[in-house]
């Protein structure tokens, strides 16, 4: 009976160690070059709210704050420049090691100032990459200013909608920092 108890154990540890890294990224993640397809309806989901502590954590690649998409389906990484009220979004895989190319030139995001219940639309417009081949309408990195923004250290935001990998996703809340 000890034996059994010890294997189920064992297994779950090795189980919860793992974790995700048993998803391998395939060349697929690295780069998304389908355009969407019409007359088909796109699956929707609802990312739900963070989780206070699932003991599952990647690293924001460029400092922000990382906001993962679905359930480990991608991740986005804001960076917000204070001074110029710059907002850049960065689409990755679950990990955020891989960026994911997103079609259409433009994410949209709802920002919220702190103590205001109102939300200021900005617009991030796709970013081109020469060293990457990604052009302002296909493209991982996406960037805005909003004059409102200026001097803040941190806000709220939502990002609408979102198809990421031919999925949608709707109210993706984040927080920055």
């Amino acid at each position: 009976m000890n034996h059994r108890v010890t294997l189920i154990l064992f297994a779950a540890s090795v189980v919860f160690t793992l974790g995700c890294a048993s998803e391998a990224p395939s060349a697929d993640d690295a780069v998304s070059t389908s355009s969407p397809v019409q007359n088909v309806e796109t699956p929707v989901a609802k990312t739900p709210p963070p989780a206070e502590s699932s003991g599952h954590h990647h690293e924001a690649p460029h400092g922000g704050a990382l906001v993962e998409v679905g359930d480990h389906v991608a991740s986005i990484e804001f960076v917000f420049e204070s001074a110029s009220g710059m907002l850049t979004a960065y689409v990755f895989d679950a990990h955020a090691d891989n960026p994911v190319r997103l079609t259409g030139g433009t994410l949209f995001v709802e920002i919220e100032l702190d103590g205001n219940d109102e939300y200021i639309p900005l617009e991030l417009r796709g970013v081109a990459n020469s060293l990457t081949g990604e052009s302002e309408t296909n493209t991982s990195q996406f960037r805005g200013t909003e004059r409102a923004l200026r001097g803040l250290s941190e806000f709220g935001g939502t990002i609408p909608s979102i198809v990421v990998r031919g999925t949608a996703f709707e109210e993706i809340s984040f927080r920055y920092p």
